[in-house]
């Protein structure tokens, strides 16, 4: 009885099972048995090619409906903070934030814990046409209507750091404030 039920059941019938199945070779199953091309998942296997690399991963947890992280989200650990000119013991003059790339001003807006640098990158990014979105906690640019709610335009990615294009931004154009509104939003 035993025997009977691991040649119907065991892992060799299983095995069995899934290599003979061609036409389902899409399904996780077929997957599982017979790994997954690295390749297809953007791994350079053919650069530098070591003996006895392997060329497909198996894994149990492929899953073919896996979606792409949202590009308008904030990091987890990314902190809203109040930004409040205080008194400075570093001589900084404000023109040469002029200077920085957008990217370094972002950074500053983001990470530096200086309200004085952050309003003065605050203040650089509005004079090159970025708004600060306070719904979205974002920064938008070059903003135009494609229909009621939709627009198109650049945005700062936190995700991936960098400038992005999108003509799927969903908001409303209210959340867009001044750089006088943003400041008052800040003190209150």
């Amino acid at each position: 009885m035993e025997e009977e039920f691991k040649q119907k059941w065991g892992f060799a019938a299983l095995l069995k099972y899934a290599s003979e199945r061609e036409k389902d070779k899409d399904k996780p199953i077929y997957k599982l048995w017979h790994g997954m091309n690295l390749e297809e998942l953007g791994v350079p296997l053919q650069e530098n090619k070591l003996p006895g690399q392997p060329t497909k991963i198996i894994s149990p947890f492929i899953d073919d409906n896996a979606t792409q992280p949202d590009p308008l989200s904030k990091p987890h650990d990314w902190i809203k903070q109040k930004l409040m000119p205080r008194p400075n013991s570093v001589n900084r003059k404000k023109e040469m934030y002029s200077l920085f790339s957008e990217e370094t001003n972002f950074y500053i807006f983001y990470n530096v814990m200086d309200e004085e640098q952050q309003l003065f990158a605050v203040e650089n990014l509005y004079s090159k046409g970025w708004k600060y979105n306070i719904r979205k906690e974002q920064w938008f640019k070059d903003i135009s209507l494609i229909n009621k709610n939709l627009y198109s335009g650049k945005y700062f990615s936190i995700a991936n750091w960098k400038i992005m294009e999108s003509s799927q931004i969903d908001m409303q154009e209210s959340d867009l404030c001044t750089l006088e509104q943003f400041f008052n939003n800040q003190n209150q």
